[in-house]
């Protein structure tokens, strides 16, 4: 049975049983919650916290984790103080640990778009990009697809529903996930609002994340075939 995914959430518990969350752990700041399926990553703001090998050793432990599903948020973000090439570093050593280990990405962009587009130039062999909370252009979409991206958008259906409805239209429907990220509300508001802007039951557009989850992780996560994690069922 089909259920709302919330890709990307700093939530501890939504309530809802029909909800299947993935928490995001931010490195070295957070620990593990127990039995839920997490990503986790150094995001950009915290780059700077440790040396570089010292964050690469730290990725190299989290992704034997029995419940990691992808690492990240991780990226690039202009609009701190820290300089890009520490960042850049940083981004690098999660985008090469998500390649060895066949991991997804996730990744958290902000005003470095080129820089982004830059850095994936020159990592072949990831497996599934997933950008989370994007609020970019059709432009950059069609950019994005040359890199096997995916594309959540949260609260930006709210804030910004015309742009939101444009961004929805050009992202193909194989590629969309939606999430809460910090927001306090339900992952359940965001499908409702994005279904009307798409003209779309919810039912069916529910369905439809649903099988992009699958195509991403396997069927394993959501207890449904024992296909692992991080991977296409074969």
């Amino acid at each position: 049975m089909s259920c709302y995914i919330d890709i990307h959430t700093h939530s501890k518990n939504q309530g809802n049983t029909n909800v299947f969350p993935v928490k995001n752990i931010l490195l070295p700041l957070q620990e593990i919650i127990p039995e839920t399926c997490f990503s986790a990553g150094w995001h950009p703001w915290h780059a700077q916290k440790a040396e570089i090998d010292e964050i690469d050793q730290s990725l190299r432990v989290i992704l034997h984790a029995k419940k990691l599903i992808a690492l990240g948020e991780c990226g690039l973000d202009r609009s701190i103080t820290i300089p890009m090439k520490i960042q850049v570093a940083v981004f690098d050593r999660h985008l090469l640990r998500a390649i060895e280990y066949n991991k997804p990405v996730i990744i958290h962009c902000v005003r470095a778009f080129s820089d982004l587009l830059s850095v994936l130039g020159r990592h072949k062999g990831l497996q599934h990009i997933i950008i989370h909370g994007f609020t970019g252009n059709t432009t950059q979409v069609k950019q994005l697809l040359r890199f096997n991206c995916f594309f959540s958008i949260g609260d930006f259906v709210f804030t910004h529903p015309e742009k939101a409805k444009e961004l929805l239209k050009a992202i193909p429907s194989g590629r969309l996930f939606f999430e809460t990220d910090e927001r306090k509300g339900s992952v359940q508001e965001i499908y409702q609002k994005a279904a009307a802007l798409m003209n779309m039951n919810e039912e069916a557009l529910i369905e439809l994340v649903f099988q992009n989850f699958i195509s991403v992780f396997g069927y394993g996560l959501v207890g449904q075939d024992p296909a692992p994690a991080g991977g296409r069922k074969a």
